[in-house]
């Protein structure tokens, strides 16, 4: 059998090769592929290419593309030729068995355009063309001329109408033609100068094997593909100089299979090859295995495996010193100043490094997180102390260690360290700041970008979690040495803000088509003298039309005897992880709802809930409670609706409770309770409720605008509290003014304030927004960073900020009495609706990540809620009936929205399609 096997193989490639001979050398050296300029950045080809089209036009991914002008047309014109023709798929019958080229191009900075090659043996198939262009001679607004170039006639087609320019000739058996006419004249150049073209630099690829009954095979000039992306994109988004140096040439069998599209085959490298991929060579791929710390925020992720780190190393300095000469001078200065023995470092890393782009809400660059196993975690991450406190002893700094979710984050004080060890695309780390779960030394530029990745792994919040993103990974190559994954919606801000100007508009008309594709992943593996490679896009979902409303249904609704007066708050029960739900009505009484909506408890409380719902882990056991607050006590209460011992907390103070917010300081979950009465002052108390020295209380003499915050810089507590006069104050723990502080805005506020931590109190920011529409940004240090004011229509104009629902950015709303504007955190109006009231409307943002944002209007005088996305369209057939803000939870693996919603006396749950 083994023998049978190796016999069928010998006889596929010397069959290849033969045909490959046939085809190439017996018709004088001229053939189609001769006739292709070398300049081609990838070649299309198919002797089917009807079938092709048909097969990629009626998969869900090709549905989806067609609104694209770019393949809209193709289809258009073919079936306007078939019309031509006498219909009956009479073009299927002129073009297929046929070889069939189309070879794209680079015709100016930021212009592409094919070349179009057809072999047409027979006199019937030339007779058909003929007929083709006499239509068009004869059809009223075209014109046909002719020139000479070279002793060659050419033939141009020229629309009156359209002024399009298509240029063409035959040339033996041969139709060569282009709506760039100079790709034309290269490809009759090509004629005079046989063995010069595309193909005879790639002559390799002659004998890989090729599938059959696929939809063709592409061929790509791998060390042009700078060019390609050079089109397109910002080199800050990519290192296009790395991207040329993958291969030579690249040879792919394309296949649709419902609902991928599948590109696999193999890149050729050259005897001498010193470029990107050099560190794979003889270094086997290893299994895919980071996807349980990927945190489901990432947009790009770059994954690189190797049996060898140190292998790797050795074999990539060539191409550094060749390429990236800074990286090579800056690491060599590291080592020198900081004694680093380099090869015991890469000894001490295991099979896997890999660098994700995180999917950034507030505007600025991505975000980006770097992975490394190691052999030996512990010791690591001891190298990785002992080297920062000789940094830090030599710089005469403070060793920064802090403790976060039973997290020990480190800080390694070396600029662009990771690109000092594994050069592109691991640059942007000014900073480490560095942790260690299970066998991965997790790294980030900022300790709160790292915070947020802790965050995601302890809420199972990765790709190891994600059943959409497990299916699609089943499906991809699972050893590879190089992957790029790429989660098209998430990447899609990151995409068009480094995109050309010239394709940007392009992009954005078609972004709903093309995020519909939600998934791609290009991967290369070392394979003898070649690269085996892989390119999947896949679209797990049916995309909806553009600005379609969809249906809100309702699930099983709850009916209670009085009228409901909270939100709905939405809990997770501990033991199966599924949502329940907790409401009061109109006597004070407090239910739990199971996920099936049955009434599991229920209890009469003393006042109604004024602070969120908080789940806690009193116990450090992985069992939740249930916290919040009334004006006049603090609540705590187990799932099952017992009270924590010494709970109801009655509030002793003068006034009653106005804001109620729960502290964490470092995750511990050593809670702190941070309110504030209606007269302002400030309390901090215990996780029993004990209020703490100096918060009892602390007094600021004036009411507050809005809940108190806390916010923690290099393992620093700010305690931050604005007052609705204008005045911001910001506290330490021991209640004492932080330097800077207070800071007077000088104009009345009654908004929340958004608190984003960065590396140092300088950078890290407080934005809110005045009464009268003044965005205002400062930092701890107490400088205003920002004061703009926002387009005020009219004196009565009012102004909110509107915090996203997990934190994670913000929107601002202006009301002016019935008409409500949209504004995104630059001041941009996003959108403005009219409504029947000029009540006072509360706002809400979601953003679920993937471009996933919903705006949510809540009009309490016509009890209804409006949902809308980021262009403004209305989301549902009509506004949901509601009394109280809604809670919306999405389901990505199922592409649901759940609504929860309260209305009168009844509670229900409303589903959107996404």
């Amino acid at each position: 059998m083994k023998r049978f096997i190796i016999f069928i193989i010998i006889l596929v490639i010397g069959g290849g090769a033969f045909v490959a001979y046939k085809t190439y050398f017996e018709r004088g050296n001229i053939s189609l592929w001769t006739l292709v300029p070398d300049n081609a950045l990838a070649v299309y080809e198919s002797t089917s290419p009807m079938n092709a089209w048909a097969a990629f036009t009626s998969s869900n991914i090709g549905k989806g593309l067609q609104s694209i002008a770019a393949f809209k047309r193709p289809g258009q014109m073919l079936s306007k030729l078939d019309t031509i023709l006498g219909g009956n798929e009479q073009t299927a019958t002129l073009f297929n068995d046929k070889t069939f080229l189309a070879s794209l191009h680079s015709v100016g900075s930021q212009s592409l355009d094919f070349l179009l090659l057809v072999d047409l043996p027979t006199l019937d198939s030339r007779g058909k063309m003929d007929d083709i262009l006499a239509y068009f001679s004869e059809k009223n607004g075209y014109t046909i001329s002719n020139r000479t170039y070279q002793g060659y006639t050419i033939s141009e087609l020229r629309s009156q109408k359209t002024k399009d320019l298509f240029t063409f000739i035959y040339y033996k058996n041969f139709f060569i033609g282009s709506f760039t006419p100079f790709l034309v004249e290269d490809a009759v150049r090509n004629i005079e100068t046989a063995g010069l073209g595309f193909f005879d630099k790639n002559i390799g690829l002659l004998t890989l094997s090729r599938l059959q009954n696929d939809q063709g095979n592409l061929y790509i000039n791998t060390d042009k593909l700078d060019r390609l992306g050079d089109t397109f994109l910002d080199e800050k988004l990519l290192n296009l100089k790395a991207i040329s140096t993958l291969g030579s040439s690249s040879f792919l069998d394309v296949k649709v299979t419902e609902p991928q599209l599948l590109m696999n085959g193999f890149t050729l490298i050259p005897q001498d090859y010193s470029g990107y991929f050099s560190g794979f060579i003889n270094n086997p791929a290893q299994s895919l295995k980071m996807e349980e710390v990927v945190s489901n925020r990432t947009a790009v992720y770059f994954n690189l495996t190797f049996e060898s780190a140190e292998r790797w190393n050795t074999q990539m300095l060539p191409y550094w010193q060749t390429n990236e000469p800074e990286l090579v001078d800056l690491r060599s200065t590291t080592l020198k100043d900081q004694d680093i023995d380099i090869a015991s470092f890469f000894e001490s890393i295991g099979g896997h490094i890999g660098v994700s782009l995180q999917e950034s809400s507030l505007g600025h660059d991505p975000d980006k997180v770097v992975y490394m196993e190691m052999e030996d975690l512990p010791e690591s991450l001891q190298q990785f102390k002992e080297l920062s406190e000789r940094i830090n002893k030599s710089q005469g700094d403070t060793l920064y260690y802090e403790e976060y979710a039973d997290f020990t984050i480190g800080q390694l004080e070396i600029d662009e360290f990771p690109y000092q060890l594994f050069g592109e695309p691991f640059s942007g780390f000014s900073s480490l700041y560095y942790t260690g779960y299970r066998n991965y030394l997790i790294g980030a530029a900022s300790v709160q970008i790292l915070k947020t990745v802790i965050d995601d792994i302890t809420n199972e919040n990765t790709w190891g979690k994600s059943v959409q993103i497990n299916s699609f990974l089943d499906n991809t190559l699972r050893e590879a040495n190089f992957s790029v994954f790429v989660h098209t919606p998430r990447a899609w801000n990151l995409w068009q803000q480094n995109l050309d100007d010239a394709w940007k508009q392009q992009f954005t008309d078609a972004s709903s088509t093309l995020q519909s594709i939600d998934l791609m992943a290009i991967q290369w593996s070392f394979i003898e003298d070649k690269f085996y490679t892989s390119i999947m896009l896949q679209q797990t979902e049916k995309s909806a039309q553009k600005g379609a409303q969809k249906p809100l249904l309702a699930d099983n609704a709850v009916t209670f005897a009085q009228p409901l007066i909270s939100k709905p708050f939405v809990v997770r029960n501990h033991n199966d992880k599924t949502l329940e739900t907790l409401v009061q009505d109109s006597t004070q009484m407090i239910y739990l709802l199971s996920a099936n909506q049955e009434v599991l408890w229920l209890d009469s409380i003393k006042g109604k809930i004024i602070s969120p719902v908080f789940q806690i882990d009193y116990y450090k056991n992985g069992k939740l409670q249930y916290l919040f607050s009334t004006p006049k006590y603090i609540y705590a209460i187990d799932r099952t609706g017992e009270y924590l011992p010494g709970f109801p907390v009655e509030f002793k103070g003068k006034t009653e409770i106005a804001y109620f917010n729960l502290v964490d300081y470092d995750k511990s979950k050593n809670y702190r309770y941070f309110f504030a009465d209606t007269r302002g002052d400030l309390y901090i108390s215990d996780k029993d409720g004990k209020v703490l020295e100096g918060w009892n209380p602390k007094e600021i003499k004036h009411p507050l605008a809005s809940s108190p915050l806390h916010i923690r810089v290099r393992g620093q507590d700010f305690l931050v509290a604005l007052q609705s006069n204008g005045i911001m104050r910001v506290f330490n723990r021991r209640a004492q003014p932080v330097a800077g502080f207070p800071v007077d805005f000088k104009a009345p506020v009654n908004n929340p304030v958004f608190a984003e931590a960065g590396s140092t109190n300088a950078n890290s920011k407080l934005t809110t927004i005045t009464d009268d529409g003044s965005i205002i940004q400062i930092n701890l240090a107490g400088k205003v960073l920002q004061r703009e004011q926002l387009y005020r229509p009219s004196a009565q104009s009012k102004f909110k900020l509107v915090p996203e629902a997990s934190g994670n950015g913000y929107i601002f709303t202006r009301q002016d009495a019935n008409r409500i504007a949209i504004v995104d955190q630059a001041g941009k109006v996003l959108f403005e609706k009219d409504y029947m009231s000029s009540g006072i409307a509360s706002s809400q943002f979601y953003d679920f990540g993937g471009g996933r944002k919903l705006f949510i209007v809540n009009d309490p005088v016509q009890a209804f809620s409006y949902l809308y996305d980021e262009k403004g369209n209305l989301v549902n057939f009509r506004p949901a009936e509601t009394m109280n803000e809604v809670a919306i939870v999405f389901y990505e693996s199922q592409g649901l929205y759940k609504i929860y919603k309260n209305y009168e006396n009844e509670f229900s749950i409303l589903t959107l399609k996404k």
